[in-house]
C-alpha cells in the first residue's frame, strides 16, 4: 500500500530534493538581486549628491536649490516631484 491515493503521482526522495533546491535556489537569487540593486540605488544617490555638490552657489540657485538642501532633496525626492511646488 504505498500509495493512498491512486490518482497523484509519486515523487521519489530525488525528486522532491531536487524541487526543494531549485526553489531554494530561486529565493538566494531574488534576495541577490533586491541587494545588487539596493547598493547601485545607494550609490546613483551619492554619485548625484557629489554632481550637485560640485555645481557653483548660483548654478543651484538656478535649479531652486540651496547648497545645504542637496543631500536631502537627492534622498527624499523624487526627479520632477518639488515639495515646495507639488504639496
Amino acid at each position: 500500500m504505498s500509495n493512498m491515493h491512486p490518482d497523484l503521482p509519486t515523487y521519489s526522495a530525488a525528486a522532491t530534493a531536487t524541487v526543494t533546491s531549485v526553489t531554494a535556489g530561486r529565493r538566494i537569487l531574488r534576495a541577490l538581486r533586491r541587494l545588487l540593486s539596493a547598493i547601485w540605488d545607494r550609490y546613483r544617490v551619492w554619485q548625484d549628491i557629489k554632481t550637485l555638490e560640485s555645481l557653483d552657489d548660483r548654478t543651484l540657485k538656478d535649479i531652486g536649490l540651496h547648497r545645504s538642501e542637496i543631500e536631502w532633496v537627492r534622498r527624499h525626492c523624487r526627479w520632477g516631484f518639488d515639495p515646495r511646488r507639488d504639496l
